[in-house]
């Protein structure tokens, strides 16, 4: 996550979604899990599911960042 919230800040993004693709494993599985790094140093644990809710929980991010401005 140190090597994430150095990456969001170097980019200068709102929002950086990271997650762990060590081995592959999450090439062709329907899940993954994520976290979500936000530039005021916040950030969202997504818990392994689907790959839609995972979709899901990003948007709702995205969203919520808009609604804020």
């Amino acid at each position: 996550l140190d090597l994430a919230r150095a990456k969001l800040a170097r980019k200068g993004c709102d929002l950086l979604v990271v997650n762990d693709v060590s081995g592959g494993a999450v090439f062709g599985s329907p899940d993954n899990e994520a976290v979500i790094l936000e530039a005021d140093g916040s950030y969202v644990e997504v818990p392994h599911g689907s790959k839609g809710a995972l979709a899901h929980a990003i948007w709702d991010r995205v969203t919520a960042r808009w609604a804020a401005v």
